[in-house]
């Protein structure tokens, strides 16, 4: 039975389970310890300011972090070379991986600041999700986007798996090209273990060519697709503004949105002149096999073309002529003004 017990004890100390996390106090230690050891286990101490000193892009964080609701400011988010470089950026290159216990929680990023390069992946946090859980996290960005080939999200970039629950986004696009993917908390959103709930976009801004964008853009995801999940969620201020452009969602696409809001403060602006292009209080474009159910918006729709039944869309649409692949819409309603205005580039 002794050797039983210490056989078991060797497997959990081996395992990493037993070893006690790890203490940061400082910028200078979030960057050197985090990055050498992406999959360990790390607390605040304390408030920490970076100074808006160059911070390096950590890599794939696969372990625990937990802010005890402390603050990590001014944040001036640089890519590393070698592997992550060129095309992303964020405070990590990745959450998740292939680990489904990855948890960043009880965390505030305030003033987090990225000038992208040329077709990247950017998000405030990290540029890439796979796995893992956010939870009650809040972060204030501003993400300098240059090319139209760009994914951006407040919070992440590009989401193919696990949750972010219970939390709140400031950004601020600076677009120095005409479009990208863009939205105030993740800027792509797909697959069916992909949840976003309880988050609210307090204010997402848009800022440079704002009448002539290609591109999805939505107040809360730019492009959902692909069975991933919002709901519970509100966008609360803001100016939205793409081709495809919705306060909640840009393109909605084999996805379910359900009990979301988007407040009067929010400007929704999709105006450039293009049969394609739509905009719409919740949802820019609606696509085959579509939920958007028990949602509300409130915002400002200014459109090239926007829905005459209900301007809590932009435009309703689906290819496949099966019934059961058409948009489902239950319970949307639209209480702010809409308005159609085409701008020609």
């Amino acid at each position: 039975m002794q050797f039983l017990k210490a056989l078991i004890l060797a497997a959990f100390f081996a395992s990493g389970a037993a070893l006690a996390a790890t203490p940061i106090s400082t910028c200078d230690e979030f960057q050197t310890l985090v990055g050498k050891n992406l999959s360990g286990s790390f607390y605040l101490t304390n408030d920490i300011d970076c100074g808006a000193k160059p911070f390096l892009m950590l890599g794939n964080f696969t372990g625990q972090l937990d802010g005890r609701s402390f603050t990590m400011k001014n944040l001036l988010v640089k890519r590393q070379g070698g592997a992550l470089c060129c095309w992303s950026y964020g405070i990590f290159f990745s959450i998740g991986g292939t680990n489904p216990s990855t948890l960043i929680k009880d965390i505030q990023f305030e003033n987090v600041t990225m000038y992208g390069g040329s077709d990247q992946i950017a998000g405030g946090l990290a540029s890439r999700m796979t796995g893992g859980t956010i939870q009650n996290v809040k972060i204030d960005s501003t993400i300098r986007l240059i090319t139209e080939s760009t994914t951006g999200g407040g919070l992440i970039g590009s989401m193919s798996g696990g949750s972010i629950l219970d939390s709140e986004v400031k950004t601020t696009f600076v677009l120095d090209s005409l479009g990208g993917t863009i939205g105030g908390a993740v800027g792509m959103a797909y697959g069916r273990s992909t949840v976003i709930r309880g988050v609210t976009v307090k204010k997402m801004m848009v800022q440079g060519f704002v009448n002539y964008l290609e591109g999805s853009s939505g107040g809360l995801v730019g492009y959902l697709g692909e069975g991933a999940l919002v709901e519970q969620s509100q966008v609360q201020s803001g100016l939205v503004a793409g081709s495809r452009a919705g306060g909640i969602v840009g393109t909605i696409e084999g996805a379910t949105v359900h009990q979301t809001s988007v407040d009067e403060k929010v400007q929704v602006l999709a105006t450039l002149d293009n049969k394609y292009n739509a905009g719409g209080g919740l949802v820019g474009r609606a696509d085959c096999y579509s939920n958007i159910a028990d949602s509300q918006s409130a915002a400002v729709v200014v459109a090239c073309r926007t829905s005459k039944q209900n301007s809590a869309f932009g435009l309703v649409t689906c290819k496949d002529p099966r019934p059961e692949a058409l948009p489902k819409i239950e319970g949307v309603v639209h209480s702010g003004s809409a308005s159609e205005n085409c701008v020609s580039r």
